[in-house]
């Protein structure tokens, strides 16, 4: 026997969510990126740096979640010269991580980052990145977060798996 459904739903829709009190309001969405008006000649757009990518993407990710996003971002070119790089032999079994930095550390923290390798991590610090090989899974890491916090500082860094960073280096 068909079921019959009702015309209109049995509740009224809310107008707004019940914990929209709980959260603080969201900012005013920022402008598009990149379409500010150019005085440059044949009507070319501002030159694209990382620094203001980063500013912008910042600036969408807060706006969108109502909150800061940490956020790092690298260059097409930064990303392509960081998967060439071969800071390492890696043999089977090995597993490679880039852990990317808000701001390349000073003298003192990287050597204070190459000291906190051992038998299992390899660290070596290039510019803002940290190239990073372990010798078995990254769950059997023998680094601590709080080790990384106390040179480069509380959500100022991020990891990738370099298989996935040779991904997206190939689809640039």
């Amino acid at each position: 026997m068909p079921v019959s459904m009702p015309s209109s739903p049995p509740y009224e829709p809310l107008a707004e969510p019940p914990w929209a009190d709980q959260w603080p309001p969201l900012p005013p969405t920022p402008p598009p990126p990149f379409d500010a008006p150019t005085d440059e000649p044949h009507g070319r757009r501002p030159r694209r740096t990382v620094a203001t990518a980063l500013v912008v993407v910042a600036s969408l990710l807060c706006a969108a979640f109502g909150f800061e996003v940490t956020t790092f971002v690298r260059s097409a070119a930064e990303l392509r010269r960081m998967v060439a790089l071969r800071p390492f032999d890696l043999v089977e079994g090995d597993t490679y991580f880039v852990t990317f930095l808000k701001s390349a550390p000073a003298v003192t923290d990287r050597r204070a980052l190459a000291q906190m390798g051992n038998d299992f991590d390899t660290l070596v610090v290039e510019g803002r990145d940290v190239h990073w090989r372990m010798h078995g899974k990254s769950t059997d890491t023998k680094l601590k977060t709080k080790d990384w916090d106390n040179i480069v500082g509380r959500h100022r860094s991020t990891s990738r798996n370099m298989n996935m960073l040779h991904k997206l280096a190939d689809r640039l």
